[in-house]
């Protein structure tokens, strides 16, 4: 019986030496990461991140409520007056208590904003980089970064809302290019993680940018600058494909290796190591057939981040998460008589392909995906924003917006942006505007991720258009509007 389950088990280790990749590898697309690895002892105090980890300390992270963060999200739609409200604050969303409590909070917050704003301009704008051999260690300091990041990112549009409350217009421009700056120096040695986070971040700044630029008079220097600095950041922006290479780093393959699991593959976990061993035999691949098709995953990845986002590199992106995200199974008894009935995939049974390379990433290729999209929309955002400031001020210094947009170069902005969901001009409207815009004299818009030309349909100005961002099989939104940037905020619901 021995020889037999001996010879058993060598005809499936030959058969899983030949498992090929769930994924087609794409050749000349390297994995590893472009820019040297830098440990955190490699940094020194005038480096960016050393500068941010003390601002974040120096704020007073832990001890500070956050009340800044509502306060934030209440300056969007009620801005300070420039003059302080009655006491009981009838005529105004502010009371005076309420004002000196923000204004209170923006004093102790200073201190840490000023450093953040010294890391912003330094020499050596890079952070740690994640690597394997650091293990969790890295992974937590990964969180902690990320951590420290967001809150300045979002303590600065705070700030900026505080100084359009004192007509101190330039300085809340600046403020939110510096809360931009800094989600994106999070983003040059981070992982994923770190990209997402500052998107998200950014699209606050940037509606905060259009928000500021749309109800105050803001003078047109400071428009203009404001605009091609955020077209500088977006040309220099750190390539998603570089957090894609950071993450294929991670040591995914060596900690399965290392203890392996199989709950991932049969919905429940064999508790002999006898058994554990045998399962991964049968349904596993080797080691160095995992890691070279997880390499394949990214390459994918990597390769597909680096296309232009039109419609075409859409349905490539799509069809990659639906193949990452098959789920046909078959029932299987679970001996241990606790999970019930457990779950294994068919394609185990059926394919020749690599089960334990695809059950390690079928779960994280639809966040994958989606990061590819949203990298596109953050784009749509920057550039959007970035016109929109360019023809205000163009409207402050002439009277009256453009005629068309080659008139703002080079004055006001070194080309003309582009949509990147088609690679055309962002779309201009002046004089007879669509009626969704509520008699707005002009405005541009983006076609955003569904790649279809509404006309302007407006859903919230100066945001991503809303719907449902699924991955998978019809994945493009049904109901998503345009992105649309017009001089005019509509009521507050």
């Amino acid at each position: 019986m021995t020889g037999l389950w001996s010879a058993l088990i060598l005809l499936i280790q030959v058969t899983n030496t030949g498992r090929r990749p769930w994924v087609k590898p794409v050749p000349g697309v390297r994995i590893e990461p472009t820019r040297p690895v830098r440990q955190v002892e490699d940094f020194g105090p005038d480096s960016a991140y050393r500068l941010l980890m003390r601002a974040d300390a120096l704020a007073g992270a832990k001890n500070l409520p956050d009340a800044w963060y509502r306060y934030t999200k209440r300056l969007a739609n009620h801005p300070w007056a420039t003059h302080p409200p009655g006491p009981l604050g009838t005529d105004q969303a502010w009371s005076r208590q309420d004002r000196a409590a923000a204004r209170t909070l923006l004093a102790k917050l200073e201190p840490g904003l000023e450093l953040a704003r010294q890391a912003t301009v330094a020499t050596d704008v890079r952070f740690p980089t994640f690597t394997a051999s650091a293990g969790k260690t890295s992974g937590q300091l990964s969180g902690l970064y990320t951590s420290s990041i967001r809150r300045a990112a979002r303590r600065f549009v705070f700030s900026a809302c505080g100084k359009e409350g004192e007509g101190d217009l330039a300085g809340a421009m600046a403020e939110l290019l510096t809360s931009i700056r800094c989600g994106d120096i999070g983003t040059r040695g981070g992982i994923l993680l770190n990209h997402m986070i500052a998107m998200e971040d950014s699209q606050v700044a940037a509606n905060a940018m259009w928000r500021i630029a749309t109800r105050n008079v803001v003078p047109s220097p400071a428009l203009r600058r404001t605009a091609q600095e955020l077209l500088r950041i977006a040309d220099q922006v750190e390539p998603l494909a570089e957090a894609f290479r950071h993450d294929a780093q991670m040591g995914w393959v060596p900690d399965e290796y290392a203890g392996p699991s199989h709950d991932l593959l049969l919905g429940w976990e064999p508790e002999s190591p006898t058994m554990r061993w045998a399962v991964w035999l049968a349904i596993g691949s080797p080691q160095r057939v995992v890691e070279r098709n997880v390499g394949c995953f990214f390459q994918n990845l990597i390769h597909l981040s680096g296309k232009p986002y039109h419609r075409v590199t859409d349905d490539k992106v799509t069809a990659f998460a639906d193949q990452q995200g098959v789920d046909t199974t078959m029932r299987l008894w679970s001996p241990n008589g606790e999970s019930g009935l457990g779950l294994i995939r068919l394609r185990v049974i059926l394919s020749t392909e690599d089960p334990a390379g695809w059950a390690l990433t079928r779960g994280s290729g639809a966040v994958y995906c989606q990061a590819i999209t949203k990298a596109a929309e953050r784009d749509a955002e920057w550039r959007g924003t970035a016109l929109y400031l360019a023809i205000r001020a163009y409207d402050a210094d002439h009277g009256k917006p453009p005629v068309k947009l080659n008139a703002l170069i080079p004055k006001y902005l070194p080309r003309v942006p582009l949509d990147p969901f088609d690679g055309k001009p962002l779309r201009y409207v002046a004089g007879k505007t669509p009626k969704a815009w509520n008699g707005a004299p002009w405005g541009i818009y983006s076609i955003g991720r569904d790649f279809n030309d509404d006309g302007g349909l407006l859903a919230d100005p100066g945001k991503v258009g809303k719907g449902t961002v699924r991955f998978g099989k019809s994945r493009r939104p049904k109901s998503a509007s345009d992105i649309v940037w017009i001089p005019k905020i509509p009521p507050t619901p």
